[in-house]
């Protein structure tokens, strides 16, 4: 059984992107997962859809916390404005550990954590067992 159905990635490292994709396809974690490049992409995926009652939002929405233009914190916030989005758990991805950025994790109830960026198998299943609880 896959771990997830669905998951979003937001990253603008296209190595990185790869990476994450290798993994899932590799361990066969989830159905089906989509990529954006970018914060506005997504965004503009997620109005589109929102409307639509065939639409299936994501498990988990992994965002990159350092972007051009709109950053990670910018895209939860304007995410936050879409009725239909409120509920997907969101989990910054970072390299650095600064402590003031995990702070902010406060403010939104939807950000459910930090992970290190790359993610591992072992992170996407400790991230199931903690969705378990």
């Amino acid at each position: 059984m896959k771990l997830f159905d669905f998951l979003v990635f937001i990253d603008d490292d296209v190595a990185t992107n790869y990476y994450h994709e290798h993994i899932l396809n590799e361990y066969d974690i989830c159905n089906t997962y989509k990529f954006f490049l970018c914060a506005e992409e997504a965004l503009a995926y997620f109005k589109e859809h929102k409307d639509c009652p065939k639409f299936r939002k994501p498990d988990i929405i992994f965002s990159d916390v350092n972007m051009p233009r709109l950053d990670g914190w910018d895209f939860v916030r304007s995410l936050s404005e879409i009725d239909t989005c409120c509920e997907i758990d969101i989990y910054m991805l970072t390299t650095s550990s600064n402590p003031y950025e995990m702070q902010k994790v406060d403010g939104f109830p939807c950000v459910k954590g930090f992970r290190e960026k790359p993610l591992s198998r072992e992170m996407l299943e400790s991230i199931v067992s903690l969705k378990k609880v």
